[in-house]
């Protein structure tokens, strides 16, 4: 099946990224040097995934407990293809598919996806500069949960090129990957990137979601 109106709302929240960064719909604060800017607009790229994530999840119903083991596994498939007008002008597009498994007597769920995610013109102001982003990068993430609880390590991972123009004229391109893990036992979200040949790494508090739990 295909949804393409479930992420408009995380599409328009995105500025309450996860990793404390936005993603590039909203201004980045004013001041920083052209590096920064780029490191800042290839990092952010999570917070809006992950919310997109959460959000084809949740659309999914959660299966009722079964004591039947021919009728223990579900299967999901789900495609998605969103676009969203960034401030300033252009667009960002996330694409990309779900598949599900959910064992109805042990409440394990599996959740693989993979999907792209392009910015076209996608311009937003910095401060005194007008900053438009054109960048194709690809994504997978997996998440596994028991009963709606988070467990072990829930995954993300993105790759892709990346190119900025400031209105200034100056202007940079650049490859980038980006690693991100979420753990469940520690609450804490890790996140590691190679961004123009430099090296980030970054730890928040991170709380996992709620259990479902059905009767």
């Amino acid at each position: 099946m295909s949804r393409t109106g479930l992420l408009a709302l995380a599409l328009v929240a995105s500025a309450a990224s996860i990793v404390g960064c936005n993603d590039g719909t909203t201004p980045i604060p004013g001041g920083e040097a052209l590096e920064g800017q780029m490191v800042e607009v290839a990092m952010n790229t999570d917070g809006i995934v992950d919310q997109m994530i959460e959000n084809e999840l949740s659309a999914l119903a959660v299966p009722a407990r079964s004591a039947d083991p021919s009728k223990a596994l579900i299967t999901d498939e789900v495609t998605f293809d969103v676009t969203h007008d960034c401030p300033a002008g252009g667009n960002v597009n996330i694409a990309g598919a779900l598949q599900r498994t959910f064992d109805t007597i042990t409440g394990e769920m599996e959740a693989s996806f993979t999907g792209s995610r392009t910015r076209t013109d996608c311009a937003f102001v910095d401060g005194e500069y007008t900053i438009t982003v054109n960048s194709s990068s690809q994504w997978d993430a997996f998440r596994r949960r028991i009963w709606g609880l988070a467990d072990g390590p829930q995954t993300t991972s993105y790759f892709g090129s990346l190119h900025i123009l400031r209105s200034d004229g100056e202007e940079r391109s650049c490859d980038f990957s980006i690693e991100v893990v979420r753990n469940p036992d520690t609450h804490t979200l890790s996140l590691t990137a190679s961004i123009c040949g430099n090296h980030y790494s970054r730890t928040i508090t991170w709380t996992p979601p709620a259990g479902d739990n059905p009767a």
